[in-house]
């Protein structure tokens, strides 16, 4: 059997994606509020200045305060979210997930096909 379907619905992920995601949006809100303080930004965005402190050390953001913060700074949520690639280019969040769902349904197959072959053979 290729492996145990219960295993994989219940795998879980370590943080590695969910941090450098939000490092990423962290160091964005940083570049791109330019001169401005927090506090102006945060006054601007409706939150606090110390969410914005949180957001710029890579903590946690909710959408909610993302799309704020996109307006305050006259940017597209979705530029706070990208960073420039190894090789200059410049590679999406969204890639992330993507190569994650990937990696992920390619295991689910595996396990649907082991366990559809297992029963087939007995």
């Amino acid at each position: 059997m290729v492996g145990d379907f219960d295993k994989m619905k219940n795998k879980t992920y370590d943080n590695k994606y969910v941090n450098s995601i939000l490092a990423i949006v962290g160091d964005n809100i940083r570049k791109a509020r330019g001169g401005m303080t927090q506090e102006k930004l945060a006054s601007l965005a409706h939150v606090s200045r110390n969410t914005i402190w949180k957001i710029e050390s890579g903590e946690n953001i909710t959408l909610e305060s993302l799309i704020n913060i996109a307006k305050a700074l006259n940017v597209h949520p979705s530029e706070l979210l990208m960073k420039d690639g190894e090789s200059g280019e410049t590679k999406s969040v969204e890639k992330y997930f993507r190569d994650l769902i990937r990696e992920e349904i390619g295991d689910l197959i595996q396990c649907e096909l082991g366990k559809y072959f297992t029963k087939k053979n007995t």
